[in-house]
């Protein structure tokens, strides 16, 4: 079986302080590979009371996509030696453009976890309810999210929430 590479973008401690903001983007600037994106979702990063509303997060695919003025993220290897590739714009924040579908939409909320007083609005503690894509859970008809030149998939917070601070990631391959 031959080797694969696979990285994950973790962009940490993301607020959203606007409506419709890019908060983990990867972007295939590259015409001769391309990406998969096989996981993509969420972690609540807050550890203090936030505004106890809720968020709305979607999993957007972009054609024709481009992406200026972001804050970097730096995309980890699940095996040391494979580098990432360099074509790729990873980040979030800046200013997304192209034309986007919306694959997934997904409400969250912004609270604290008080394991006392449980309610629906703790189920984002949870993680496997954070995750938003998942093509690994061996269904041969579930594909991944495919990339190529100039496509970007991204997870886009669709409305502002005072003080949730949030850790955003997607897992993907290169062919």
């Amino acid at each position: 079986m031959a080797s694969v590479e696979a990285w994950i973008v973790y962009s940490r401690n993301v607020l959203p302080d606007v409506d419709g903001k890019n908060m983990c983007a990867v972007l295939n600037r590259s015409t001769s590979y391309i990406l998969k994106v096989w996981r993509a979702g969420f972690s609540l990063a807050n550890q203090y009371a936030a505004a106890g509303n809720e968020c709305t997060t979607e999993l957007r695919k972009y054609v024709g996509a481009s992406l200026v003025d972001y804050s970097g993220i730096v995309p980890i290897s699940y095996d040391m030696y494979n580098q990432a590739p360099a074509e790729v714009i990873y980040g979030y924040a800046g200013t997304v453009g192209g034309t986007y579908g919306t694959l997934r939409r997904v409400s969250r909320s912004c609270r604290r976890p008080d394991l006392q007083n449980y309610s629906w609005t703790h189920l984002d503690m949870i993680v496997s309810l954070c995750t938003i894509f998942d093509a690994g859970y061996e269904d041969d008809e579930v594909q991944p999210l495919t990339l190529g030149f100039e496509e970007m998939a991204c997870l886009w917070n669709a409305n502002t929430i005072t003080g949730l601070r949030t850790d955003f990631w997607m897992e993907f391959t290169k062919e």
